[in-house]
Formats: structure tokens, C-alpha cells, sequence
């Protein structure tokens, strides 16, 4: 699921993850739930896009 699909999301129990080196960047990608499109977004917005939707995130080191 993209980060979009926390829109329409149910559950309260989703957990939310990023890998480090992504936040890194200063602007991520994400598909708006559609294949064939691809939303660009500035890192900071995406994450209170997360905070805003309720969810909170964790960050990983994946390297």
C-alpha cells in the first residue's frame, strides 16, 4: 500500500515504517493508488501527512 492508502484506512493498528536513507532525500515518490500515476512530494510533507492522518511512523535503518 502507498502512503495514500492510509486515507481510507480502517484500521488503527497499522504501522507505518521508513527506511532512513529515504528520509534523506527532499523529495519522495509514492503511486496515489493508481499504477499508472506517480505523486512527488516533499519528505517533511509526507510525514505529517502521516502524523496528521494518525498514525505515527518508525524509522529503520535498512542499509
Amino acid at each position: 500500500m502507498s502512503m495514500f492508502g492510509l486515507i481510507n484506512q480502517q484500521d488503527p493498528n497499522i504501522q507505518v515504517y521508513f527506511d532512513r536513507a529515504m528520509l534523506d532525500e527532499p523529495v519522495l515518490t509514492f503511486h496515489p493508488d493508481i499504477n499508472t500515476q506517480t505523486i512527488f512530494i516533499k519528505t517533511n510533507d509526507i510525514l505529517r501527512f502521516v502524523r496528521v492522518m494518525g498514525y505515527e511512523y518508525e524509522v529503520l535503518d535498512l542499509r
